[in-house]
């Protein structure tokens, strides 16, 4: 019988030890460059969701300043009836014009808050309290004006006070976007 050579076994395990080591290694380089690629991932995700979170808010600023500048010009014609400058038709008139360009989506600004800005949905709120602040004494006018009680004066104060707060709480809920934004 023909025996193997000493030398032959240990070439052979040289071989199944370097083969094994190769494949040790393999394998963790493999391990190494899959945790890399899962940190690259996580990472770009990250920054996508980053950037997509600072280009709903930027949305958002635009479309409340939009929003703001809607009611400044209703109101501000609204306040011009009372003062006896415009009668309710005139007011309707301008109020439509404006209508007409819709420069805002109302359901998208609750949208963006609702989904992107739980943080921000108090300044909104103060925002919407002032609106019906104001809405209810332009309807308490309007039944007065309807009622042929065209002088609105005694309206006025109050009306004019509850814009400022609206204009104040509109310029409060944008500097929270804008500060959110800015730490997105």
């Amino acid at each position: 019988m023909n025996s193997v050579p000493l030398e032959v076994w240990a070439g052979l395990l040289g071989v199944a030890i370097g083969s094994a080591l190769s494949l040790f290694g393999t394998w963790l380089n493999s391990k190494s460059n899959l945790n890399q690629l899962r940190i690259r991932l996580r990472h770009q995700q990250q920054a996508n969701e980053t950037e997509l979170l600072k280009s709903r808010l930027e949305e958002l600023y635009t479309l409340v300043g939009a929003w703001a500048n809607f009611m400044a010009g209703k109101y501000l014609s609204v306040a011009m009836v009372m003062q006896g400058k415009l009668t309710y038709n005139q007011h309707y008139d301008l109020y439509i014009k404006d209508k007409n360009v819709p420069s805002y989506d109302f359901n998208r600004i609750e949208m963006i808050i609702d989904i992107y800005g739980d943080d921000l949905q108090e300044a909104y709120e103060k925002v919407i309290e002032a609106r019906s602040k104001l809405t209810r004494i332009e309807s308490e006018f309007k039944r007065a004006y309807e009622g042929g009680d065209i002088d609105g004066e005694r309206f006025l104060k109050e009306y004019l006070q509850a814009q400022h707060e609206i204009e104040e709480r509109g310029r409060l809920l944008k500097d929270a976007i804008a500060f959110k934004t800015k730490n997105a």
